[in-house]
C-alpha cells in the first residue's frame, strides 16, 4: 500500500539523520589518520547520502510512472537528487581510492563495486524520465526492483567497509595500548636508573 511505502521512506530519512548524529558524535571527522578519516568519510558521510537520495528517486520515479505524467517541480526535485547521487558517489569512490593508497593492508579489504552500479542507475533514470518530458510510459514495478537491487548493493558495500573501519580502529587501539606500556616501562626504567645514581651519590656524600 502507498501509505506503507511512504512510511518506509520516512523511516529511512530518520535513520539517515540518526547516522549523521552518530558520525558527528564519534569524533572521526577530526581523525588525523588519513586511511581511517577517508574510510569514515566514504562509508558514514557520502554513502548514506547516496543511499538516501536513491531511495528518494525510487519513490519519486515510481510515483510519476504510475501517474504517467511528471510536473516541472518533480523534474526539478529529480534533477537535484540525481546531482547529489553523482556528486557523493564520485567523492566516496575517491575517498576509498585514497584509503587504498594510504594503506595496502586495509585498502585490499575494501569493497568498491557500488559506483559503477550507481552510474548505470542514474543513466537508466534519465532514460526513463528524460529531462523536460511531461508524459511518461514505463514499468514502475520493474524500476522499483532495479532500484531496490542498487540500494541492497550499496548497503552491502557500506556494511563490508564499516567492518574494515572497525578492524582499523581496533588495531589502532591495540597499538596505542602497546605504546602506553612501552612508555610506562621506559619511564619506570628511567626512574630506577635515576634512583640508582642518586643512592650512589648519597652514599659517597655520606662517606
Amino acid at each position: 500500500p502507498e501509505a506503507v511505502y511512504q512510511g518506509m521512506i520516512g523511516v529511512s530519512r530518520i535513520l539517515a539523520k540518526l547516522l549523521d548524529e552518530v558520525t558527528d558524535g564519534s569524533g572521526l571527522a577530526l581523525d588525523p589518520e588519513l586511511e581511517s578519516f577517508y574510510l569514515m568519510s566514504a562509508t558514514m558521510v557520502q554513502a548514506p547520502e547516496v543511499i538516501q537520495n536513491t531511495i528518494e528517486v525510487r519513490g519519486l520515479v515510481r510515483g510519476v510512472l504510475k501517474a504517467g505524467v511528471i510536473l516541472p517541480v518533480e523534474q526539478a526535485r529529480l534533477a537535484g537528487h540525481l546531482a547529489v547521487i553523482e556528486h557523493d558517489a564520485e567523492h566516496a569512490q575517491q575517498a576509498l581510492e585514497k584509503v587504498q593508497r594510504a594503506s595496502k593492508v586495509y585498502g585490499s579489504k575494501l569493497t568498491m563495486g557500488a559506483p559503477n552500479a550507481v552510474a548505470a542507475f542514474v543513466k537508466d533514470v534519465r532514460t526513463i524520465v528524460p529531462p523536460g518530458s511531461v508524459t511518461l510510459t514505463g514499468d514502475s514495478a520493474a524500476f522499483v526492483k532495479n532500484a531496490n537491487a542498487l540500494i541492497d548493493g550499496q548497503f552491502n558495500q557500506v556494511e563490508k567497509n564499516l567492518s574494515v573501519l572497525e578492524t582499523m580502529l581496533l588495531d589502532r587501539i591495540a597499538g596505542l595500548r602497546t605504546q602506553m606500556w612501552i612508555l610506562v616501562v621506559s619511564t619506570a626504567l628511567c626512574l630506577l636508573v635515576t634512583m640508582f645514581f642518586f643512592m650512589g651519590f648519597y652514599q659517597q656524600m655520606a662517606a
